[in-house]
């Protein structure tokens, strides 16, 4: 169905967005994989109420240096001739010890940097955007959450995905942020979708006019809501109250419609 990057500057709320999106559409019945590729977060699985994997993707293929040779040596995922990953891979044949799931909910990660002196996240990147192209599309959805919007544009993270989702809390910081966005996105030729978070109405005023002075608008606007708050300092999950996911619901309908209506296109093309 869609694979959807969602970014932002740290601490906009990437993980928060990734998490009650994933939950929200698993409730109503779609199957859906979150793809943790942010190296430098342990969160999302607590927030998606699954256990963490066992191991990441990066572990499950020897670790960065044995990936790294293999990358520098013009290897790929496809070249490693492992019937585990091949095109049309599917999260549901992955080793269950880098796979986290309940129903039609499921969570791989790409890899964290745990020790000092990893270096940097270029052979995280790689894969994530190896093994993203790979996958099964079907009528599945993959939520990414990602790092730095930057980097993942630079290492080419985007040619795996469909559209992005940019969270943008009220900084300015944020705001250029979206401009930014918006012009690589053009560049690009993805879709782009601006989503307000942890917003006041005050702050919403603000941030909702000076997008408009850019030709902007939000697709969605996120207000601050105290019970998301608690629950991430407590580590437990989110919640799906009706009044924390209303926000993101005529975003949701905006996405699959438009999919569907592609889908079914592509389908009378075919025939």
């Amino acid at each position: 169905m869609a694979k959807i990057i969602v970014c932002g500057k740290g601490g906009s709320g990437k993980s928060t967005v990734t998490a009650l999106l994933a939950r929200y559409l698993a409730v109503n019945g779609r199957s859906v994989c979150a793809i943790d590729a942010d190296e430098g977060s342990f969160s999302l699985h607590r927030m998606i109420n699954l256990p963490s994997p066992e191991r990441t993707l990066v572990e499950e293929l020897g670790g960065r240096e044995a990936i790294a040779k293999g990358f520098s040596s013009g290897m790929s995922l496809e070249k490693i001739k492992d019937p585990r990953f091949s095109r049309g891979l599917h999260v549901r044949d992955l080793p269950c010890t880098c796979v986290s799931c309940r129903d039609n909910l499921y969570l791989v990660s790409i890899g964290k940097i745990r020790e000092p002196k990893e270096g940097c996240s270029c052979v995280m990147t790689d894969l994530a955007r190896q093994f993203i192209s790979m996958l099964y599309m079907g009528n599945w959805t993959y939520l990414i959450d990602t790092s730095s919007p930057m980097e993942h544009v630079a290492r080419s993270l985007y040619e795996a995905c469909d559209e992005f989702l940019v969270v943008l809390d009220p900084t300015m910081e944020s705001l250029e942020l979206a401009v930014k966005m918006r012009e690589l996105s053009v560049k690009l030729n993805k879709r782009i979708y601006l989503i307000l978070n942890k917003v006041s109405e005050r702050t919403k005023t603000h941030m909702t006019d000076r997008l408009k002075a850019n030709d902007l608008e939000p697709a969605a606007v996120i207000p601050y809501f105290p019970a998301l708050e608690e629950a991430s300092m407590k580590g437990e999950p989110l919640p799906l109250q009706k009044t924390v996911i209303h926000p993101l619901m005529n975003l949701v309908d905006v996405l699959f419609d438009r999919f569907q209506l592609e889908s079914a296109f592509m389908t009378s093309t075919i025939k």
